[in-house]
């Protein structure tokens, strides 16, 4: 299935400009001056770590919305993100055959289960967010 890479990043970038402040709201502040950079120069590298921080950092804001708007906002966020992971994963793997494509999603995966404890944690402790969006017992693992 071809994939147009390059709209993908028009795309993400497209949709970063309208998410932003709350793309940055939500993100620890040092995760956030690197998405700024990465969208600024249209150079997307979204590592698996930094990809897991930023979901579960998403999904405690996705639980903590205090009605569906706020949740539907924190979704149409995550996309440019998304967006750009799915791009700096094609770059990752644009080289490799389908059997090392698929151990590097394996260790994505890997990435994600190893960390569920603070997203678990996070989750538990109902702890606000907290305006530089991270809360006070923050996943980012910077």
């Amino acid at each position: 299935m071809p994939i147009d890479y390059k709209d993908l990043k028009r795309q993400a970038a497209r949709e970063f400009t309208s998410s932003q402040s709350l793309i940055l709201q939500i993100s620890p502040p040092k995760t956030g001056e690197k998405i700024q950079e990465m969208f600024r120069a249209h150079r997307f590298r979204l590592s698996s770590l930094m990809w897991m921080n930023l979901v579960y950092e998403f999904l405690c804001s996705y639980d903590r919305a205090p009605d569906r708007a706020g949740e539907l906002r924190v979704i149409k966020a995550l996309k440019p993100l998304y967006l750009a992971r799915v791009v700096s994963f094609i770059r990752e793997t644009l080289e490799l055959d389908h059997t090392k494509s698929e151990k590097k999603i394996l260790r994505q995966a890997e990435v994600f289960r190893s960390h569920r404890h603070l997203l678990v944690q996070n989750l538990a402790s109902k702890t606000p967010i907290t305006p530089n969006g991270s809360s006070s017992k923050s996943l980012s693992m910077q």
